[in-house]
């Protein structure tokens, strides 16, 4: 099966990727090789993929909405207040939509 790699930038761009095509992705190469977080993603499974802001915003979000994240310059994946930024994308398992999630900050 192959690996499918999610990198996210801290501006809130996704980029789809397969794992070896990482290296070489010409003029978005920079963001990439310095993501804020990457997440991996499996074709055969429904997942969901979360994405919190610095200032708390969570998003959930079908993991096939990110299909057209392979574009050179990838996807706008959350949109950022002013002053905010992404901290962390993460993948939950099928039916997760509803689950509980407990995030914490390195403040408590």
């Amino acid at each position: 099966m192959r690996q499918r790699i999610l990198a996210f930038s801290s501006t809130g761009s996704a980029f789809l990727r397969d794992r070896d095509q990482l290296e070489t992705l010409g003029d978005h190469s920079e963001l990439l090789q310095r993501p804020i977080c990457e997440v991996s993603l499996t074709a055969d499974t429904d997942e969901y993929v979360w994405q919190v802001t610095a200032c708390g915003v969570v998003k959930c979000t079908h993991a096939s909405d990110f299909r057209s994240a392979t574009r050179k310059a990838g996807v706008r994946s959350i949109d950022l207040d002013e002053g905010d930024r992404l901290a962390a994308a993460f993948v939950l398992a099928e039916r997760s939509r509803d689950a509980d999630v407990v995030i914490v900050t390195a403040g408590g």
